[in-house]
């Protein structure tokens, strides 16, 4: 469904251009769970927005193809992406809150969506968008603003956003990683859920090894800007074979022991 091949992408700041992907590529099959996880500054988020061609200044692709079920992204027409942009691919970032439009209700973004991507007319938005917030767990709340939620309501509210298009895949950045643990745990199960029910193929973007263990069902493991190594997960914890993958699996084995 979606395969990355050789994606370079620099940053330029005040005193240097900084190399964020150098050569990255990937490849998510179509209904799988796919774990993506690196630390911090390993170009996670820098990929995850490449896929969907949102590299902005001072940011620049300088070469490489994002393939979508076929078509390669980063040269479609400007209306096409616009269409795959959360009517094809669904996103959701780790920071809900600076997601969401602050001007508008939740219901009115669920139903935007449907709107745009679906062509419903408004009373029908309206309509499924209160269904899509009763299936995650916010029944009654399409009135709310973004600032009366709280950080697992607002997170709930960005996965209503993105998969009430039905999309094909669902790229998921670090999903969870501001939440505390009961409510991580709820919001992965969620995803993992409604994804099922549709048929979503899902890229699970985290720094969490326990995160890809429980999820994923194949994972790849960024360091330095590339995908250094992408096996089947179970494989990943039996036997690792790139250096920075044995050090991730070694701090798992080291903060159980201590």
């Amino acid at each position: 469904m979606l395969k990355i091949r050789d994606l370079v992408v620099e940053f330029e700041n005040k005193r240097e251009r900084v190399r964020a992907l150098d050569g990255a590529e990937l490849s998510v099959q179509s209904g799988e769970i796919y774990g993506l996880v690196g630390e911090s500054g390993s170009g996670k988020t820098t990929l995850a927005l490449a896929i969907l061609d949102l590299i902005e200044p001072p940011g620049e692709i300088l070469s490489g193809e994002v393939i979508f079920e076929g078509e390669s992204v980063l040269t479609m027409p400007e209306d096409q992406l616009d269409r795959v942009r959360g009517g094809q691919i669904g996103i959701v970032f780790q920071n809900a809150a600076s997601s969401l439009n602050p001007t508008f209700t939740i219901g009115y973004q669920v139903a935007e969506m449907l709107q745009v991507h679906l062509g419903q007319r408004r009373a029908q938005a309206k309509l499924e968008a209160e269904t899509w917030l009763e299936r995650v767990g916010l029944p009654g709340l399409a009135g709310a603003y973004p600032h009366q939620l709280s950080g697992g309501q607002a997170q709930r509210a960005m996965i209503a956003i993105a998969l009430a298009p039905g999309p094909k895949l669902l790229v998921a950045d670090e999903p969870t990683s501001a939440l505390d643990v009961t409510l991580q745990s709820q919001v992965l199960e969620l995803i993992r859920r409604l994804t099922a029910e549709q048929g979503t193929t899902v890229l699970l973007i985290t720094h969490d090894l326990g995160v890809i263990a429980n999820m994923a069902e194949r994972v790849g493991v960024m360091f330095e800007g590339r995908v250094v190594e992408e096996v089947p997960v179970r494989q990943l914890f039996a036997l690792p074979s790139h250096p920075f993958s044995r050090q991730l699996i070694a701090s798992i084995d080291l903060n159980k022991s201590s």
